[in-house]
């Protein structure tokens, strides 16, 4: 399976100039690297944005531990390993 590269991670995410600042915030790092299915597996990436971006409107603050549990914790069950 091939990763998503961070152009089509944006458009998953609808916007552009976020990625950059995503990508480089290192809660997500680690979040990503704890999480190795994100940017392959299309769906649940999608799935995982989504949640964040529902995060972020209640106003948590992505430069947290517990944002990134947050997400872990809604994804439950459909999170995977490869």
């Amino acid at each position: 399976m091939k990763k998503l590269t961070k152009k089509q991670i944006a458009k998953l995410i609808n916007d552009p100039k976020r990625i950059d600042a995503i990508a480089n915030e290192p809660h997500m790092v680690k979040w990503e690297k704890a999480n190795p299915w994100f940017g392959y597996d299309k769906k649940l990436t999608r799935k995982a944005i989504k949640i964040a971006a529902e995060l972020d409107k209640k106003g948590i603050n992505g430069k947290t531990n517990k944002y990134w549990d947050m997400v872990d914790k809604k994804l439950g069950k459909n999170k995977k390993k490869i």
